[in-house]
Formats: C-alpha cells, structure tokens, sequence
C-alpha cells in the first residue's frame, strides 16, 4: 500500500502534467485561429484596378448659372469594386480628378453602378475648360466644355415636293451641339395649333428626326429647338420658319379625263 506521503506526491504530479497538456492544447488552438485570421486578411486584401475600360466610365459637365461641376459614372461588372475618388485640382483651365479604384476577389455577380459629382466653383461664361478623369495617375477619359453652356440653332431639314393631308412626313434638324460637351435633345414646332386633339410641340428627343402629319389643308411653319440634355434650361432659340404647304389628296375621280 502506498503511503499517504507518496499518495498526495503522485496526485500532485498528474494534476501538473494535466495542466501543462491543456496549456499546449489550448496554446495550439490560439495559434491556429491566428493563422486563420491572416490567412482571412490576405483574402480581404484589395487589389488596385489599373486598367479601367473607358467605355464604362461615362463623365457629364453641368453648368448653371455660371456654377459647374462635372458628374462621372462608372459601371462595374460586378459588386467587388472600391472607389476613392479624391480631390480635384485645376491647373488653368484644366480640371483633374485623379481616383484610385481596388478590386476584391469576394465579389456578387451583380452590374454595379457608382456615381460622383466632382464640384468646379463658378466658371468664367467666355472661357472653355477641360476635366480629365484618371485612375491610380493614369488618363481614363476626359471632357471640354464651356463656362456657359451655349446651345447652338438649328434648322428644319424637309424634303418631300407635294405633301398631301393624312399623311406622315419625315422631318429632321441638322444636328448641332452644346458647348458643355453633353449629348443635345430636340423638338419640332408643328404650327398645329388649331387642331385641339395635337400638341403643337413634340416631345423632346435625343433623335433629330420626327414624323407629322396634318388633317388639315394650308401651310404650316415648323420650326425646331435643341437644349442641353444636363442643362434643359440652356436651349437654342426656335428655328427659322420652313414653310409646309399640305393639299387635299388628289383622287383620279376628281380629274377631267377626255380622251
């Protein structure tokens, strides 16, 4: 039989080695979950995005009142994108907004869309201007426009000889421009004004092309508009007046036939 010297003695040494093996055990764990979580950090890493395709970045110049700023949008093709889109600085009449952009490998396959208005101050209406986009220093795209935003005139393009009542006719405005660089709408003036169930105006369209008719015999002065597509207030005077003289349809029971 063991004594109780020798007894206490064994028992206190099973406890220690028990401990220490727990302590491994558990010192083990910790540095698993620390190996873990760097390799989680290196899957989070975010990589930079340098070859931007500039088809998918779309820049906008808006101009009010003398007041303008220039919207850009980008498209991506996925959820996995982080832009930073910095500070813009002016050199002269050159605007620069340089932006960096980072990719993540943990992405949704969801088009994503992210949006910035880079603000310009107030712009000299005689002078015109420059706003280039970069990505990581490097020239994505770029946009001239003016400190006004003037919408050039334009005039109504008719080309049929004898227009009858009833019938549709194509017209067209010989395309002009808007001195912010943006894209141009127009509208026709259809003179049609004693016909209460037309609009005398068209609706606005990036077409420069419209089709109208007339149930009505006499002549009509067309005439078109263009404005800034951003800036609807920055529109063209009306056009000139091109004369349409619309007649009855001719019927070959109405002609004198002799033979």
């Amino acid at each position: 039989m063991l004594k109780p010297k020798a007894l206490t003695r064994g028992l206190f040494i099973a406890i220690i080695a028990v401990s220490l093996a727990m302590g491994f055990a558990f010192a083990e764990e910790v540095e698993q979950a620390a190996s873990f979580d760097d390799n989680a950090d290196e899957s989070e890493e975010w990589i930079p995005v340098k070859d931007l395709d500039p088809d998918r970045v779309e820049l906008k110049a808006i101009v009010r009142e003398h007041n303008a700023w220039v919207q850009v949008t980008i498209i991506f093709p996925n959820s996995g994108y982080d832009v930073e889109w910095g500070e813009v600085e002016q050199d002269n009449n050159t605007f620069i907004a340089d932006t960096r952009i980072e990719a993540d490998e943990i992405v949704l396959p969801v088009v994503t869309e992210k949006r910035y208005r880079y603000e310009l101050g107030e712009l000299d209406e005689e002078e015109e201007y420059r706003f280039v986009f970069q990505v990581w220093g490097e020239k994505i795209d770029s946009i001239k426009f003016s400190g006004s935003c003037i919408v050039e005139s334009t005039v109504v393009v008719f080309e049929e000889d004898s227009p009858v009542i009833d019938e549709s006719y194509p017209f067209s405005a010989e395309e002009t421009s808007c001195a912010c660089g943006n894209n141009v709408e127009y509208r026709f003036e259809w003179d049609d004004v004693e016909n209460l169930s037309r609009e005398s105006f068209s609706e606005w369209s990036e077409t420069p092309e419209k089709e109208h008719s007339w149930s009505d015999e006499g002549e009509y002065n067309v005439r078109v508009q263009a404005r800034c597509s951003e800036n609807p207030a920055n529109a063209s005077p009306l056009s000139d007046e091109n004369k349409i003289e619309i007649s009855e349809e001719t019927r070959i029971d109405d002609w004198n036939l002799y033979y």
